[in-house]
């Protein structure tokens, strides 16, 4: 923020809430550019597991099925029901988390915070243009600076800037619910992260 270059005709006030603004959009940027990476290892760190387990598994399951389930010591059996479970686990997490598409919907907030950031230096740089707010003389045939549409057009920008940063504002974890037959162990997932994160999660109640 501090590398934002200030208008010579732009007064003190507003920089400084040009500068406020950049502030808001890197904190959020940086924000979901940390979701993001969460997510993306999540995804590949859970579909690791699922093909590490599921290779144990096969191998159990080989020799399980050389030996009969009968005959199988309870030890092994229960390592295979065990391995069983883990690989239900791993294969259901990321579609119920919807893990690859909150890695994508973060990815995209990221990039629409870093268009905003990049928008505030294109409108510095417009504002330090000599003819941005210029009007002609037809008396004396010169152009001569027009004070107050150049702070009306600063005003105007700074509220569409606030109006950009409001709507960017959304955060949003997906589950998808037909993947779960119970709830309550979504619920309890969920506390746990509002508990350990630090912005809160909207969960969208329609499908």
């Amino acid at each position: 923020m501090d590398s934002l270059h200030k208008p010579e005709r732009l007064e003190e006030r507003y920089f400084i809430l040009f500068k406020a603004q950049q502030k808001i959009l890197n904190l959020r940027k940086q924000h979901y550019l940390h979701l993001g990476i969460i997510f993306f290892r999540n995804y590949y760190g859970i579909l690791i597991l699922l093909m590490f387990f599921s290779c144990i598994g096969g191998i159990v399951l080989f020799v399980i099925a050389n030996q009969g389930w009968l005959k199988a010591s309870p030890s092994l059996r229960a390592f295979f029901l065990a391995l069983a479970l883990l690989i239900a686990f791993c294969g259901l997490f990321p579609a119920v988390f919807k893990q690859e598409d909150n890695f994508n919907e973060n990815m995209k907030n990221y990039m629409s915070y870093t268009k905003a950031q990049l928008n505030i230096i294109d409108q510095l740089s417009k504002l330090s243009n000599p003819y941005f707010a210029v009007k002609r003389d037809t008396i004396n045939n010169i152009y001569i600076t027009d004070s107050i549409s150049y702070f009306n057009k600063v005003d105007s920008i700074i509220t569409i800037n606030d109006i950009a940063i409001n709507n960017l504002t959304n955060y949003v974890l997906n589950i998808n619910f037909k993947e779960v037959k119970s709830m309550s162990d979504v619920y309890r997932m969920i506390n746990n992260n509002l508990q350990n994160g630090e912005d809160s999660i909207k969960i969208p109640t329609h499908q």
